[in-house]
């Protein structure tokens, strides 16, 4: 399940178990576990589309303790 926060500048966008990492949203390797691989690949492609739909939404992988820390402390006024 992903979330999708729609903010007044642009969406902000928690992509769950759609990718664990930012390589993995990139291309990189595949989670090790998956109950249903074909539609994990589908949901990261459907994600992936989503960005180049929307270039200014910010897509913040699930479970990516590297990523959360670079965030802004805050995103709109």
């Amino acid at each position: 399940m992903s979330v999708i926060l729609s903010l007044p500048r642009r969406d902000f966008v928690v992509a769950g178990d759609v990718a664990y990492t930012w390589r993995q949203f990139q291309g990189g390797p595949e989670p090790y576990r998956v109950a249903d691989r074909h539609n994990w690949r589908r949901s990261l492609k459907e994600m992936q589309a989503y960005r180049q739909a929307y270039p200014y939404a910010l897509i913040v992988p699930g479970h990516d303790p590297e990523f959360w820390p670079k965030l802004e402390s805050r995103y709109e006024e």
